[in-house]
């Protein structure tokens, strides 16, 4: 996955950098093992640290959070967890989908297979 850390009217350290890849990745790959990218801007907001991430888990799909705190780690721990909510909920939307659709399925088949055994069977 592809990360972008920028840093408007701040000075990221390499720490920073390296604490965002990594906690970024280990949220995002819990749920979605190869997303395309993901955006995080981390700027001054009054006294705040504002972290906006954007995620894209799948292609044509974007997931955005914000944490602002004092601190720039814990306004980027904010946004992260919020991340993380909405991915699980995400992926949870995409998996009982999947599931209604393999039930429909099934008793679309089952359906077929009594009107077979009905017009087969001997009168």
């Amino acid at each position: 996955m592809q990360i972008i850390i920028t840093g408007q009217q701040i000075n990221l350290g390499e720490n920073l950098r390296e604490y965002a890849d990594n906690a970024l990745t280990g949220a995002v790959s819990k749920y979605f093992e190869e997303a395309v990218s993901a955006d995080v801007k981390v700027a001054k907001d009054g006294d705040l640290i504002k972290t906006d991430i954007m995620v894209r888990p799948m292609s044509g799909t974007v997931i955005n959070a914000t944490g602002t705190a004092a601190d720039a780690y814990a306004s980027f721990d904010d946004a992260v967890a919020k991340i993380a909510r909405q991915l699980r909920k995400y992926k949870n939307k995409l998996t009982e989908h999947k599931n209604i659709v393999e039930m429909a399925d099934m008793s679309v088949i089952e359906a077929i297979n009594e009107t077979e055994e009905s017009v087969d069977a001997p009168v």
